[in-house]
């Protein structure tokens, strides 16, 4: 996890915190999604 959290795939709270056991809504999973065909370079 903090890989990812390093690779700015995932992202916490804005509080800085991150809540693992908080349920991930349709736009979390697609932002994540997003972030990570970024950062292996798939998309622009």
């Amino acid at each position: 996890m903090e890989l990812l959290l390093q690779a700015g795939i995932m992202q916490g709270r804005k509080t800085g915190e991150f809540a693992p056991r908080e349920p991930a809504n349709r736009s979390h999973i697609a932002a994540i999604l997003n972030r990570f065909l970024v950062f292996v370079d798939y998309m622009n």
